[in-house]
This record gives C-alpha cells, sequence and structure tokens, in this order.
C-alpha cells in the first residue's frame, strides 16, 4: 500500500449553516497532479481543514472518510477528481488545535519557508513560536500515520509543511519505506543557510530512503546544503548521501541510542501533466464553441493570456517593491507607452486565481494590482477596448482549454515549476502562438531547446 502523506486532504470538511458537516473535493494541485495515478492502493493523511468540532464529531468524520461514506456533488470538469478520490482507500485526516494550526501554516509554512525557498530572506519576530508549533504539527501527523501504516507499507510524504515527518516516522517505524518530495524549489546553499534551525529539518529529510524534487539544480542545492551544513555526519554516494543517522535512545526520545548507516537517494523527478485531456477538451463541443465565441470577441486583437496564483513571491521585485502580476502589469504599460501602434490591437487577459486571502501581504498585493489595471485602462482603453481585462477569480478547465487554445502568447513568472506552461503548449496544436517561459521556471529546463 501507499500511504500519501500531505497538508491537506483530498477531501475537505466544512460546516454548514445549520452547522451539518459537509464534504466536498478539494481544489489542490496535489490532488490534480495525481491524476494520472492508476491502479494502486492510496491511503491519505492530512488535515481536515475544520477547528472547533467536538471529540464525537472528530469521530465521525474519521469514521466518514475511512469508509469513503462520502457523496460530495461533482461539476463535469471535476470528474477526474472524483475518480481519484473513489480509488483512494482511504482518508486518515489530522485534527489540529486552531491556533497551532495557524502558526504552522499561515505562521512557519507560509511566513519563513515559501519566501525562503523563493529566494526571499525576511525572518520576522516570532518565528520561534512559529516553530515550535512546525514541530508540533508534524507530530501530529506521525501519529496519525502510525495509526494506519503497516511496517512494509511506502509512505509519500508531500512539500515544505512536514520536512520533519520522515525522521519522526523512521524513529516509530524503523521498516517503512518513506519517501518526499518537494513542490517547490530548494534554494541554494546561500540562501538556506541564513534558517536557524536549518540543520534539524535536513536531519528529518535525510531518514527518508528517496528525496525527490522538480528538477535537477533543486537536488543539487539539497546536496550542497548536505555536504555543508552536516559535516562529517555525510558521504556523497552515486544520486544520493550516505549519512550516520542518530537513532532513539531505548524507550523513545530523541537522539541518544547511537547511529546507524542510512543511504538515502536524492534525484530528480519532473513533475507533469496528462496532455491527452487537454487535447480531448479541445475535441469537445463545448470548448470547441467557447473558442468560436472567443475568436469573434477578439477578432482582430492578439490576446496576451497571464495564468498565475495571487502571489507576492513569484515575480521579480521592481524598485517600489512591487513583484509578480504587478510586474506583468507594468510591462504591458511599458509596451503600450513604448509602442503606441498595439494600443487597440493587443489585450492582456489576466486570470488571478486567488490564494491565502487572510494573509496581509496578498491583500496588499491584490490591491495594488487593481490600481495598476486601473491605470492602465484609464491611460489607454477607450469605448469598447480595455487593453487589461483581470479575473480575480479561477476558472473552469473548459474555460482555461479555450483560453490556451485561442490566445497569442501565454506569459509565466518565474520560479517553481509551472505547469501551466505545459498545459498551454498541449492546448496549442496547429496554432502557432507564442510561450514567453522565465528562465527561472522548473519547466524553462524541460522545454529549452
Amino acid at each position: 500500500r501507499v500511504v500519501v502523506v500531505a497538508n491537506r486532504l483530498p477531501v475537505r470538511v466544512q460546516r454548514g449553516d445549520n452547522g451539518e458537516l459537509l464534504y466536498s473535493i478539494s481544489p489542490g494541485g496535489m490532488v490534480s497532479a495525481l491524476l494520472g495515478v492508476r491502479g494502486m492502493r492510496m491511503i491519505w493523511v492530512g488535515w481536515a481543514e475544520i477547528d472547533d468540532t467536538t471529540a464525537a464529531e472528530r469521530e465521525q468524520i474519521r469514521r466518514t472518510l475511512w469508509r469513503r461514506e462520502i457523496r460530495p456533488r461533482f461539476s463535469r470538469e471535476m470528474q477526474p477528481r472524483r475518480r481519484l478520490c473513489e480509488d483512494s482507500s482511504a482518508c486518515e485526516p489530522v485534527s489540529l488545535p486552531k491556533s497551532g494550526a495557524r502558526l504552522h501554516y499561515a505562521g512557519f509554512c507560509n511566513d519563513v519557508l515559501w519566501p525562503l525557498f523563493h529566494y526571499v530572506t525576511d525572518l520576522r519576530s516570532g518565528f520561534h513560536a512559529q516553530w515550535e508549533a512546525y514541530q508540533a504539527v508534524n507530530g501530529h501527523f506521525a501519529a496519525a500515520v502510525a495509526r494506519v501504516a503497516r511496517p512494509n507499507d511506502l509512505v509519500w510524504v508531500h512539500d515544505y509543511h512536514l520536512m520533519l515527518l520522515p525522521g519522526l516516522l523512521r524513529a516509530r517505524q524503523p521498516r517503512l519505506r518513506i519517501g518526499w518530495f518537494l513542490h517547490t524549489p530548494f534554494p541554494s546553499l546561500e540562501v538556506f543557510r541564513t534558517l536557524p534551525m536549518r540543520k534539524e529539518i535536513l536531519s528529518g529529510l535525510l531518514a527518508a530512503d528517496l528525496l525527490g524534487f522538480h528538477i535537477y539544480d533543486y537536488s543539487r542545492h539539497f546536496l550542497h546544503a548536505c555536504t555543508q551544513l552536516m559535516g562529517s555526519e555525510l558521504s556523497l554516494e552515486s544520486r544520493g548521501i550516505a549519512w550516520d543517522m542518530p537513532l532513539p535512545a531505548a524507550g523513545g526520545g530523541g537522539g541518544g541510542g547511537g547511529t546507524m548507516r542510512h543511504s538515502v537517494r536524492v534525484d530528480a523527478f519532473p513533475i507533469g501533466i496528462d496532455p491527452d485531456r487537454f487535447r480531448r477538451a479541445l475535441d469537445a463541443a463545448e470548448v470547441k464553441g467557447r473558442v468560436l465565441e472567443l475568436q469573434r470577441q477578439y477578432a482582430g486583437v492578439s490576446v496576451l493570456l497571464g495564468v498565475d496564483r495571487v502571489d507576492y513571491i513569484k515575480g521579480f521585485s521592481t524598485p517600489n517593491g512591487r513583484a509578480g502580476i504587478p510586474h506583468k502589469l507594468l510591462a504591458m504599460e511599458t509596451l503600450l507607452e513604448t509602442h503606441p501602434q498595439y494600443v487597440g490591437r493587443v489585450v492582456l487577459l489576466q486570470i488571478a486565481v486567488p490564494t491565502r486571502t487572510d494573509v496581509p501581504e496578498y491583500q496588499k498585493l491584490r490591491a495594488a494590482a487593481h490600481e495598476l489595471v486601473g491605470r492602465i485602462n484609464g491611460r489607454f482603453g477607450s469605448p469598447g477596448y480595455a487593453p487589461v481585462q483581470y479575473l480575480d477569480k479561477s476558472v473552469d478547465f473548459a474555460e482555461l482549454a479555450a483560453l490556451y487554445h485561442t490566445s497569442a502568447a501565454l506569459s509565466i513568472n518565474r520560479l517553481g515549476m509551472n505547469l501551466v506552461a505545459y498545459e498551454y503548449v498541449a492546448c496549442q496544436q496547429a496554432a502557432k502562438g507564442v510561450l514567453v517561459l522565465s528562465e527561472f521556471a522548473g519547466a524553462a529546463q524541460a522545454l529549452e531547446g
């Protein structure tokens, strides 16, 4: 069996208006990334995303998710996720205290690790309490995995939220096969070493059997960090590391039980998409009809498409502190200023997918983007023409496929793997759209040449 461990479950639990518990399929990228996995029995372990529950409700949630007694409603574009949920054997929810969950996710993960892994070093006061919550939450996950994992199971841990978990699991169940995959970049040594708890995190990861990264550069950064920060405990092997892993003392606890030579394979596993899914979509009547509508709507106009998460980290910094989507808007403004012949002939259609809307930095970024959109449309727009069309929402799969197919170009911000680049190429087919891809995006290595 495969035990998939991620910060969130593929099923979201929410409380309805009348206090009842409601279940729906999570919209996260982790679920999408595993759409192609077939013929494998998986048990998911993750945070249930609901607090203020009674002990009886927590037991009810656990029984419902374990037995898959879920009957959420699925739209057409969610059918693949329905199949994924049904193919999974069960879900084991992790219940977290509200304050601990906030300090872990919105605190250490989003305030410390996420910026750091995208080359923004800005440790703020209070990160010690966030680190304590991060350790505690990883402990809760270890206990949840221990409830369901058998000695010879394969435990597949995901992402930066759970970097201590491999070490905690190894101490509990030494025979487990443990893998970990990072869905973000891993920074260079010069950046990673600014993290005060760097050795604790590396020790937690090195207890796994396999560590996976998007591209070779990220795995190389990790190996460099290990050799420089862990000292004589490590020796490089072919595609991996051998190190003297501390053993727990008799009766449990941390170290104190000596060491054991442990080998860890470190490699790059570029994540991809199912291109046939997008090709099939272009043959669907609904998408064909939408393509014709878009071609009529933008007749004589070239559409420059942007599909980005609203994220203040992903993008180049500008002198005024703006980055990401605002940077792209400024580029559009510069284009119209320096090449006025394109006014009325080109449109930037920016899909800005909301994320972490409760974080102040994201609220500031959204406000900055709205200000720029108003300024550009006010300067260069006219009746019937708005140079920037900005959508503060995600769009469904059929609409996205149609937009990919009809747009003249797609612009991608830097960093991360950016699977949107693959999706755009899959939907172009006979069209000759231009992919403008930052060299810092992980997908650039796979698409080079």
